[in-house]
């Protein structure tokens, strides 16, 4: 789900935009798409402007299993971003609310399903990950399952 709580109209030099203007905003949203879009009008006694703004969704893909087996595939448990972000932080917690892995490296390098240099035991583990861009940030938590 989107949530757009403001948009500032600019335009380059000073702004001739009376008060009492209306505007009217059209959003094409879809659920599938990375990108979606919103038409801003504003229109006065004297002129009508419109603009398309372009709004790229930023989703994380976590996934829910993993197997730190050494074997080249999933052996960590790490988000993936369709681009690089300013905030990422990783906390994971075993079944008893301990935090068994904690991390804020952008980089994203993910827990390797050792606790304290130890194996951890195969089961389900709770995840809570923020992230974002600038001041747009986005906290998800969910449970993923270390299998061995």
């Amino acid at each position: 789900m989107f949530h757009l709580t403001l948009i500032v109209w600019s335009h380059g030099g000073s702004s001739n935009i009376p008060n009492g203007a209306s505007a009217t905003f059209s959003p094409s949203f879809s659920e599938t798409s990375v990108v979606d879009s919103i038409e801003v009008s504003v229109i006065t006694d004297c002129d009508n402007l419109s603009a398309w703004i372009y709004i790229s969704r930023i989703t994380a893909k976590i996934p829910n299993i993993f197997s730190p087996n050494k074997d080249g595939r999933n052996d960590v448990f790490r988000p993936f971003f369709p681009a690089e972000m300013d905030v990422v932080e990783v906390y994971v917690f075993n079944r008893w609310g301990q935090k068994v892995f904690e991390s804020t490296d952008t980089a994203n390098g993910g827990w390797d399903g050792k606790v304290n240099g130890k194996d951890a035991p195969a089961d389900v583990y709770i995840y809570r990950i923020r992230y974002g861009q600038g001041n747009t940030q986005t906290e998800v938590s969910g449970e993923v399952t270390l299998v061995r």
